[in-house]
């Protein structure tokens, strides 16, 4: 993916994040997969967040990402991915969150953006398309939470979201991969 394609990414993440304000369109919500993603090199933008601020702290981690990646002239491999520690069901509780995407190994930190390596993730995971806002996300999470605990799947507490195709806010063509850890 060249820094073009990242910074059409991280824009179209800034407008997903910043919410219509409105009810959630539909989501479909695909069927649910068990499996490990391989390991890789990530660079990204860091901090603590609670469910209120991400309206408005996301796009701001994805344009300051945006910058940066263009100002390092970083080459960047796959969709953007935000990676959440710590959320709970207690809206006003702070939690990690990083929005970034995979780079080569041996990329350096730049700027106020991090490297670190990710490990495989096994998770349970899901390609959901429509308004991810809201109460969308909502039901695509508790999905894999269901299918996880059906399977006696322990939650790590790590959740991602992988932005694959985005469209505008409300389209039912936006396509978003989720995410959650599991032991």
């Amino acid at each position: 993916m060249n820094i073009r394609s990242t910074l059409l990414t991280l824009a179209c993440t800034a407008s997903l994040m910043a919410g219509s304000g409105q009810e959630s369109a539909k989501v479909a919500i695909g069927p649910v997969a068990f499996q490990t993603y391989a390991e890789g090199t990530y660079f990204h933008i860091s901090t603590r967040v609670t469910y209120a601020e991400l309206s408005t702290q996301t796009p701001a981690m994805a344009a300051a990402l945006a910058k940066t990646l263009k100002e390092a002239g970083i080459p960047t491999f796959g969709p953007l991915l935000i990676i959440q520690r710590g959320a709970s069901e207690d809206r006003g509780k702070p939690f990690d969150q990083e929005v970034g995407i995979l780079v080569p190994k041996g990329t350096k930190a730049f700027g106020e953006a991090k490297v670190r390596d990710l490990s495989p993730f096994p998770c349970a995971t899901s390609v959901t398309s429509g308004d991810f806002a809201g109460e969308g996300a909502h039901a695509a999470f508790m999905t894999l939470f269901k299918a996880a605990g059906e399977r006696g799947r322990i939650p790590t507490g790590e959740i991602r979201e992988m932005l694959l195709f985005w469209e505008g806010q409300g389209s039912a063509n936006n396509l978003m991969q989720v995410q959650i850890g599991l032991r």
